[in-house]
């Protein structure tokens, strides 16, 4: 296989790799799909400047793309993406189930005429946890803490003790409680992330 082959080969390998159609490719490239096609069957050859072009669109080096072996770190940014939407989905999901309990907990109670059963407040309670969950979304995807999920956790669940507990004397402190944990937030977030940071990653041969 003489060199030309191999770069139509390689051009098809990763463009397919990274889920383009050859229009696709061609307007990433700024070529017409003519071009594309003419690489793939090996009718020409684009020049140097183009194949870092390729190179940098297919997110490898040039090497990669003149080598007549497949590199073992080829493109999965359609995999990637596609985890992500996963994760994605997932939190919505849980967050979507979260409210439906919540939705049914006080269908059933309000059937049962409960007395003392505040529904609204109930329902407010679902808004920490989803609050919640965004965070640990977050630290677990993209390894790090999160201020602004944070907050509103902490924020939410203050609110939720405050209007639950209205005759504790000396409830509205909360506030004045939570006001000096958001002010540490920041500093205990920086800590977090630069411990999360510092880990050590198990670099893979």
């Amino acid at each position: 296989m003489d060199e030309k082959d191999i770069i139509a080969k390689n051009i098809t390998l990763y463009r397919k790799k990274m889920g383009l159609s050859q229009l696709e490719l061609a307007k990433k490239m700024q070529y017409s799909n003519k071009n594309i096609s003419k690489w793939e069957n090996g009718e020409a050859t684009p020049s140097i400047f183009t194949l870092k072009r390729l190179a940098e669109v297919f997110n490898i080096t040039v090497d990669q793309l003149i080598s007549n072996e497949e590199s073992t770190t080829a493109v999965e940014q359609p995999k990637t993406n596609r985890r992500a939407f996963g994760k994605i989905l997932w939190l919505l999901l849980s967050n979507a189930i979260l409210l439906a309990g919540a939705c049914i907990t006080i269908y059933l109670f309000s059937i049962l005429q409960i007395k003392g059963f505040n529904k609204w407040l109930f329902l407010l309670y679902t808004l920490p946890l989803s609050a919640l969950s965004v965070f640990i979304f977050i630290a677990c995807v993209k390894k790090r803490v999160d201020i602004i999920s944070m907050s509103v956790s902490g924020w939410l669940v203050a609110l939720c003790l405050y209007l639950s507990l209205p005759t504790v004397k000396g409830i509205h402190y909360i506030f004045l409680l939570m006001f000096g944990l958001q002010v540490l937030i920041p500093v205990i977030m920086l800590i977090i992330n630069h411990h999360i940071n510092s880990k050590p990653k198990n670099k893979k041969d």
